[in-house]
């Protein structure tokens, strides 16, 4: 996400807003997703994974700073309707599914 910003003049809070607006549809699927535990089958037995995949660049953590109170509303509602963690996990999800991987 630091490349594609660095690349282009889209702020942060639009490319989040963007995101959201992109995956809307897709958000429940996506959240779901994203909070469900990956498991690595080894020789004998099937484990959940402990240690948290890298990623090429850092997460997001949503901070208000940027965002209208209409937005952030919005943004909650979407949290509380599609039972997601929190806000940074409802962007990263949308982020992860709108950006370009490469």
């Amino acid at each position: 996400m630091q490349t594609l910003r660095a690349t282009s003049d889209t702020l942060y809070r639009d490319m989040v807003l963007d995101a959201l607006e992109g995956t809307v549809d897709q958000l429940p699927d996506l959240i779901a997703k994203s909070s469900q535990p990956t498991t690595v089958k080894t020789r004998l037995f099937e484990r959940e994974e402990t240690v948290a995949k890298a990623d090429p660049e850092p997460r997001v953590q949503l901070t208000i700073g940027g965002f209208l109170n209409s937005q952030l509303e919005v943004i909650d509602g979407l949290v509380e309707e599609f039972g997601a963690p929190s806000r940074s996990a409802l962007v990263n999800a949308a982020l992860d599914a709108f950006l370009p991987t490469s």
